[in-house]
């Protein structure tokens, strides 16, 4: 996904719940981050049999798109 919040949309296929892991430490500004402070900055919808992930930080935003089956 790269390391820093780009505006971007990344796309995820093939994702295996128990499997597979998504790391989003690495485009936050502070390496420190808590999970709370963390999940304060991901909004989570379904939108047709997907998972989008909006993660914002410090003014920028990151859309995941975790793609259903």
């Amino acid at each position: 996904m790269g390391n820093t919040l780009d505006s971007g949309t990344q796309v995820v296929k093939h994702f295996e719940l128990g499997n597979d892991l998504l790391d989003f430490r690495d485009i936050l500004d502070d390496n420190d981050v808590e999970v709370a402070d963390l999940i304060n900055k991901i909004a989570l919808s379904i939108e047709n049999d997907n998972v989008v992930l909006k993660i914002s930080d410090e003014g920028t935003d990151q859309t995941v798109i975790i793609k259903g089956r």
